[in-house]
């Protein structure tokens, strides 16, 4: 599994990059402070390494000079600095990508998926096993079942599925959800992600045989369901 160190100090941003990259299959650690992402390197290199440019200790443009002198890992840069000469020096430092915050999730994912193909170009999709005989491909965007078949899914509905697994048994709420996925708040009344989520259950059901749910939490949001009884559908419906 391709390993990710995540460098931020604020803990709601450093969640929403959790799930995020979590939902493309990646493993992600979190540092908070420069000294602590200093250790993390020495002691286990990572794959890639994402820098917030404002943490509390060391200033981030001096821990890409140290980053570098450690690994040669792609390093990305996460950052509200959206100056042209930020960008600039800290590319010339030896960062190879920038992206400034708020960032969506899809783009962040993205910008992570194309530094990786750049060192290494035969990098194989991950494949996180569901149980049941089935198995998500973020990669490619399908559940694939043990004879080979497989149910597309969309941008959208992979992602959702992607952070649902990434969140283990804990439930996630639409307030987390929503802006990731579609850049803006969630609001009462608003039905786009209940739509995604309809149309990735019933995908799930289907590929599971029933045995594969997610769980509408009345009033917060969604929870995986997997590996038990088959799940009742009409049980299992959108909120009101």
């Amino acid at each position: 599994m391709t390993d990710l160190l995540l460098v931020e100090d604020d803990a709601l941003t450093a969640r929403a990059a959790r799930l995020a990259l979590g939902a493309e299959g990646y493993s992600v650690r979190v540092a908070s402070t420069g000294r602590e992402a200093l250790d993390s390197v020495r002691t286990a290199p990572p794959d890639v390494i994402l820098l917030d440019l404002g943490l509390p200790d060391i200033d981030g443009a001096a821990l890409v000079t140290q980053f570098r002198q450690l690994c040669n890992c792609p390093l990305l840069i996460l950052s509200v600095r959206a100056d042209t000469p930020t960008k600039v020096a800290t590319l010339d430092l030896g960062a190879d990508d920038y992206v400034t915050k708020p960032f969506a999730a899809e783009e962040l994912a993205a910008r992570v998926r194309s530094v990786l193909r750049r060192v290494r170009p035969q990098l194989p999709s991950a494949r996180i096993p569901l149980g049941v005989d089935l198995e998500f491909d973020p990669e490619l965007r399908c559940l694939r079942d043990a004879a080979g078949n497989e149910t597309g899914l969309t941008a959208i509905e992979s992602m959702i599925l992607g952070m649902l697994i990434a969140a283990g048994s804990r439930p996630l709420s639409r307030q987390v959800i929503h802006p990731l996925l579609f850049g803006r708040e969630w609001s009462t009344g608003d039905r786009l992600l209940d739509v995604h989520v309809h149309n990735l259950r019933r995908k799930l059901n289907g590929a599971s045989e029933g045995r594969i749910g997610i769980t509408s939490v009345r009033g917060f949001g969604y929870a995986l369901s997997t590996g038990g009884a088959p799940v009742d559908p009409a049980a299992d419906g959108d909120p009101d």
